[in-house]
């Protein structure tokens, strides 16, 4: 896999070693996390449940299956946990291989990652420079030529969302050619009417189609790992009999139920984040030389357009004021002028946006 590298954002650790300051001193707009989570009871009920810790795991996740289910509007049969939503992109890769799959750009890297560690092929297909949109007639003409189709939805780091009715289209006519549909939802939990836009009907009718979830982004969950399949029954009983054992541990299990439950956390961070995303939108676009792209979920892509501005250096400044950002040049098809900025609170968005000021007025 010459050619490849693994980048993400979130690597609070490394960045803490390189300023020489404390974890806890810095801000991070570099991964996409919640910043009003995880959910208050969540602590509680892990500090409850330690006397688990002698017991081995439930190996199906009965109870989190269950809780996912009423979550979701599925049933639990539809439903397979992993430890994380990239372990079951690798495992879904692999389940499948060897294959040619077919994957828009720019997206999340993993999807590629996963494809050709498991020995397959990528067909790519550059998403609409001016807003990212992804052109539907190229994907069905593309269908006939791949075994999978990897799509990221609302998409990542683009953050725009691919409407429903089109991706049904798609969906429809990779069923009668046999081609697995892969939808990665990490991020259709921050969208207040996310049930017009989810394909977890799709996934539950049809035998080609697979709907990925997280707890990471929306829940503030990343150092548990904790993600999910949604099909239907008999191709998740499959998948089911081939996924080792206890892949997600106990504290993740109890974890996931109580953040699933706390109908108030999810209302609010949902309200609360369309809210300063809008206002984070708003301050970006008055800042010269910047183009925010419009986002529905809680980063925001944004162009520089100044020749001598690169998203490395500028990350390098921001990094020492105690600001991390998310340099998008490890993403196909973006390049040097590209970042990405989690939606974080009122008062830590405006240290951003003071920042960059400070920052892009000594270029």
């Amino acid at each position: 896999m010459v050619g490849l590298k693994r980048v993400h954002g979130g690597d609070i650790w490394r960045a803490a070693e390189e300023s020489g300051r404390l974890s806890g001193e810095l801000i991070d707009f570099s991964s996409n996390i919640n910043p009003y989570g995880p959910p208050s009871g969540v602590d509680k009920v892990i500090v409850a449940s330690l006397k688990g810790i002698t017991h081995y795991p439930d190996p199906e996740s009965r109870k989190l299956r269950g809780t996912l289910a009423d979550y979701l509007g599925a049933s639990s049969p539809n439903i397979l946990v992993g430890n994380g939503s990239v372990d079951l992109i690798h495992f879904l890769a692999n389940r499948f291989r060897p294959c040619r799959a077919l994957i828009p750009s720019p997206t999340f890297c993993e999807y590629e990652l996963a494809v050709k560690s498991a020995g397959g092929e990528v067909v790519h297909l550059v998403l609409g420079r001016g807003d990212f949109s992804l052109d539907v007639e190229m994907v069905l003409e593309r269908l006939s030529g791949v075994k999978m189709v990897f799509l990221c939805n609302p998409n990542n780091p683009t953050g725009n969302l691919f409407p429903r009715d089109r991706l049904e289209l798609v969906a429809e006519e990779a069923e009668r050619l046999n081609v697995t549909i892969v939808v990665d939802e990490a991020f259709m939990d921050f969208l207040e009417d996310r049930e017009n836009h989810s394909l977890i009907k799709e996934a539950v009718r049809r035998k080609n189609v697979l709907v990925l979830g997280s707890l990471t982004k929306f829940f503030a969950l990343p150092g548990l790992r904790l993600g999910y399949v949604l099909a239907g029954e008999d191709l998740i009983a499959e998948l089911a009999f081939h996924k080792e054992p206890w892949s997600v541990n106990h504290f993740a299990q109890v974890a996931g139920i109580a953040a699933l439950k706390d109908e108030e956390f999810i209302s609010m961070s949902r309200k609360l984040i369309a809210k300063e995303r809008k206002s984070l939108y708003e301050d970006l676009l008055k800042l010269d030389r910047l183009k925010p792209y419009p986002s529905k979920t809680n980063f925001i892509l944004v162009e520089l357009e100044h020749p001598a501005w690169s998203s490395i250096r500028l990350r390098e400044e921001l990094a020492k004021r105690a600001i991390m950002i998310r340099d998008c040049s490890s993403f196909r098809g973006l390049g040097e002028k590209f970042i990405r900025v989690a939606v974080r609170d009122e008062v830590e968005n405006g240290k951003l946006v003071d920042a960059l000021k400070q920052v892009l007025m000594d270029y």
